[in-house]
Formats: C-alpha cells, sequence, structure tokens
C-alpha cells in the first residue's frame, strides 16, 4: 500500500510556501505587512525586535498611556492611605473618649460606694427618727 504525500507536495519537493512569505526570496511580503493595505495594527509590538522601525507616534501613546495609569495608581493608593490616616485618627480619638468615660464611671462608682457608707453610717440614726 502507497503512502499518502503530504498535503502539497508536488514533485518531491513537499514544502508549501507560507501564505505571508514570497515564495522566491523567502522574506516577508510587503503586501502582507499592517503598515501597507486596509490593517490599522501597528508593526511596533517589541523593543526585541532587531532592525524594526518603530512607530514614534505608538511611543508616545504608549508613555502618555502608563504616566495616566501611574496617576490613577497613585491618587487610588493615596485615597486609601488618607482613609487609613483618617481611621487611625478615628480609633485614636475613640480610644481617648472611652478612657475618659472609663475614668468617669469609675469616679462615680467611688462616689455611689462612699454615700452608701454614709448612708449605712446614718440608717440607725434615721430609723430611730422613724424617718425611714
Amino acid at each position: 500500500m502507497a503512502e499518502a504525500a503530504p498535503a502539497g507536495a508536488e514533485g518531491g519537493e513537499g514544502v508549501v510556501p507560507s501564505p505571508r512569505r514570497r515564495p522566491d526570496i523567502g522574506t516577508p511580503d510587503p503586501a502582507d505587512s499592517p503598515r501597507k493595505g486596509a490593517s490599522n495594527i501597528s508593526t511596533s509590538t517589541s523593543s526585541f525586535e532587531a532592525g524594526v522601525q518603530h512607530d514614534p507616534n505608538l511611543n508616545r501613546l504608549a508613555v502618555n498611556m502608563f504616566t495616566k495609569t501611574e496617576q490613577y495608581l497613585q491618587g487610588e493608593l493615596d485615597a486609601v492611605l488618607g482613609e487609613y490616616h483618617l481611621l487611625t485618627e478615628m480609633n485614636r480619638r475613640t480610644e481617648a473618649k472611652y478612657r475618659e468615660m472609663r475614668d468617669t464611671g469609675r469616679e462615680t462608682q467611688t462616689a455611689i460606694e462612699l454615700l452608701n457608707a454614709k448612708y449605712l453610717e446614718l440608717e440607725p440614726c434615721l430609723r430611730w427618727r422613724g424617718c425611714n
């Protein structure tokens, strides 16, 4: 049984030219370039591509985008930091207020205990006079 030849194999060569390469020289077809034709895709994809000309307008837009993103994130962080400082100050003042209330409660408790002690001392005298 004969094996099937690979798709596109003609005359034993077996190499199918890529639709994006010119078969005569093996380089990308300029008509397929994003800079040519109806496509609006930029060719600037990476700074690691040797010999590729980058679009200065795209570079300016990217820098502008990253600057604005940085400003936005910095604003968000500043807002969170401001809320953190506000909560810290609120907690500090709340703690001071509760401390003041605790001290007032203790003073009130001491005053009530003194009044109860004085009442207990005066109770026999009040009973003797019948003012109970």
